[in-house]
């Protein structure tokens, strides 16, 4: 639903201050309270242009802005067990909304048996970009990992290029998995960056060609 709320609020909560010869003021007070208060909320909301008349403030021109989320569906088994949906505003916080289970590996359910390995990423929008799956975060826990062992066949963990990765790593080479760091890991952040510049297939020999199984190296 959109949020309406009129100007007059804001005329009689500032009532000491005289908007008729401050109009620019009320414009900033204006977009900026209904601003925040709809952020709040995740509402649609309009930033106003005022002009002053006799009778006070009258809006002249509104520009409406929605807070949108990217929804991404959980499924285990074919069934829908959960979901994560991410705004890509910068300003908007949290940045995720998500329910589900904390041992839930994403994207299991698309590793066939013809793959020869399973790329293990941070987050479901990189596991979407390449097939593989995701952990949900730079943790593995032990159920998340015999959930990916079981698909019986290599592991590959392509961890952020960030501080926080370096954990999934260490936690890679426990469970004997095998740490990519591909040509592209100096120049993009994740993998969803990564496919968006270079493209899908040139994404996946780069994580097969980087990839470390010695601990030494790693």
């Amino acid at each position: 639903k959109t949020l309406c709320l009129r100007s007059r609020f804001l005329t009689h909560f500032f009532q000491n201050v005289d908007f008729m010869l401050y109009p620019l003021y009320f414009e900033i007070l204006h977009n900026f309270f209904f601003r925040t208060f709809c952020r709040l909320l995740e509402l649609p909301f309009f930033v106003c242009k005022f002009r002053m008349s006799k009778k006070g403030p009258v809006c002249i021109k509104k520009k409406a802005i929605r807070i949108d989320r990217s929804p991404n569906p959980f499924f285990w088994k074919n069934e829908l067990i959960g979901y994560s949906a991410r705004t890509f505003e910068n300003y908007v916080k949290p940045k995720y909304y998500s329910q589900y289970d904390p041992n839930y590996v994403y994207n299991t359910d698309l590793q066939t048996p013809e793959k020869s390995c399973v790329i293990v990423c941070e987050g479901p929008f990189d596991a979407m970009a390449i097939d593989g799956v995701a952990v949900l975060g730079n943790e593995v826990s032990e159920v998340q990992a015999d959930i990916i062992d079981s698909l019986g066949r290599e592991v590959i963990v392509v961890p952020d290029n960030d501080r926080a990765g370096r954990s999934l790593v260490e936690q890679a080479t426990e469970y004997g998995w095998s740490v990519s760091f591909p040509i592209w890991h100096e120049n993009c952040k994740d993998i969803s960056e990564a496919v968006s510049k270079y493209g899908k297939l040139f994404v996946l020999k780069a994580i097969i060609d980087g990839k470390e199984t010695s601990k030494l190296k790693i």
